[in-house]
C-alpha cells in the first residue's frame, strides 16, 4: 500500500481546523471521512451558514457526519475503516471506541505547547498572561483532556501587539507547513511519542461573558492584554449609562497620570481616541463598537452622538 492511501478520518469545524484538512487534501492524503458539529443558526438573523469544514468536504465530495451525539453515530463513522484519525477544534468529546480503533492512533492538534494549556481557548489564554511564545501541539488522545502523548511540537513567537485574531492566523498557517510535512512521517512511524509531564499541566476554561468584561480597577498593561487576546472574537466589552461598548483596540498611555481619577473615569475624547484611567496608567481607546453600529474609529465619531462624555465613568 503506497503512504497516500493509509485512510485519514478527520475531525474538525472551524477555520483553524479547515487549515489542517485543506494541508490534508493538497498533499493528496487519503481523507475517507469528515466528522463535523451539526449546522446552527448563527447571526442576528439566524441563518444556517456551512461551517468551513463543511464546506470543503461537499466541495471535495467526503463523506460528511454531523451527529448530534456521536456516541450513536460510532458504527457508521468507523465503516470508513480509518487507519488514522487526525482531529482539530472539533468541540465535542470522541467516544473510547473511535479512539481505539485505527492503527496509526488518534492524534489531535492542539494551539499551545502542551501540557500548558490544556482545553478551551489557549491562543487568548496565551497573550492574556504575556507569554512570549507559544505553539501547537500534536498528540495521541487518551479520555483525558489533551493529557495524551506528544508526538511533535512547533513553537510561535507571540509579538509585542499580537491580538487573539492575529495569533489565531499564524497558527492555521504553521498548521498548514506543518501538517504536509509530518503526516507521511507518522504513517512511516517515523515518531516516538513522549508523555506529558503532569507537574507542568495548566488547564484553562471557555471564555465566559463574565470574562470579557473589562476591570478598570486592573493595571492597564492587563487591560491591554485582554482587549488584544479577545479580538476579534469574543472582543472584550464595558458598560457604561446603561450600554454595553465593546473594545477592538487599544493602547496604553503611559504620559497620562491617572492619580487624580476614578478607575475607569474617561480622561478626555479625541480624535486620538477615548482616555481613560486604570491603576496605574491610561488606556486611550481607538475602536468601539457602539450597540446598533458598525465598529468605528474613535476618530470617526467624536462629532457624532457618542452616549458619554468627559468624566463619565466605566463600570
Amino acid at each position: 500500500m503506497e503512504r497516500s492511501n493509509k485512510r485519514i478520518l478527520f475531525f474538525g469545524t472551524d477555520d483553524v481546523s479547515a487549515s489542517a484538512l485543506n494541508a490534508l487534501l493538497s498533499v493528496k492524503a487519503n481523507v475517507v471521512g469528515i466528522v463535523s458539529k451539526p449546522d446552527r443558526p448563527s447571526g442576528r438573523h439566524k441563518k444556517i451558514i456551512f461551517s468551513p469544514i463543511k464546506q470543503i468536504a461537499l466541495t471535495n465530495n467526503i463523506p460528511l457526519f454531523q451527529p448530534e451525539k456521536l456516541s450513536l453515530m460510532v458504527d457508521e463513522v468507523l465503516a470508513t475503516k480509518p487507519d488514522l484519525i487526525l482531529t482539530c477544534s472539533y468541540g465535542k468529546l470522541i467516544p473510547k471506541e473511535i479512539l481505539d480503533y485505527p492503527e496509526y492512533k488518534c492524534l489531535n492538534i492542539h494551539p499551545s505547547l502542551l501540557p500548558k494549556y490544556r482545553g478551551a481557548a489557549p491562543i487568548q489564554y496565551a497573550i492574556l498572561n504575556g507569554e512570549k511564545i507559544t505553539g501547537v501541539t500534536l498528540y495521541i488522545m487518551t479520555p483525558e483532556l489533551d493529557a495524551g502523548p506528544i508526538v511533535s511540537q512547533i513553537n510561535l513567537s507571540i509579538d509585542p501587539n499580537e491580538t487573539g485574531k492575529s495569533l489565531r492566523e499564524k497558527v492555521k498557517k504553521r498548521i498548514y507547513e506543518w501538517i504536509t510535512s509530518i503526516i507521511f512521517q507518522i504513517f512511516e512511524k517515523h515518531v516516538n511519542p513522549i508523555p506529558q509531564d503532569e507537574s507542568k499541566a495548566t488547564f484553562v476554561k471557555i471564555i465566559s461573558r463574565e470574562d470579557e468584561k473589562i476591570d478598570w480597577n486592573a493595571e492597564a498593561e492587563f487591560i491591554d492584554r485582554k482587549i488584544r487576546a479577545l479580538y476579534d472574537k469574543p472582543i472584550a466589552y464595558t458598560s457604561i449609562n446603561g450600554i454595553d461598548v465593546k473594545i477592538h483596540s487599544a493602547e496604553i498611555d503611559k504620559n497620562t497620570p491617572t492619580d487624580k481619577y476614578q478607575c475607569g473615569q474617561i480622561i478626555d475624547i479625541t480624535s486620538s481616541g477615548i482616555k481613560v484611567a486604570t491603576q496605574d496608567f491610561a488606556i486611550l481607546i481607538k475602536k468601539i463598537h457602539l450597540p446598533g453600529k458598525k465598529p468605528t474609529l474613535v476618530s470617526q465619531i467624536i462629532n457624532g452622538n457618542i452616549p458619554f462624555k468627559v468624566s463619565d465613568i466605566f463600570a
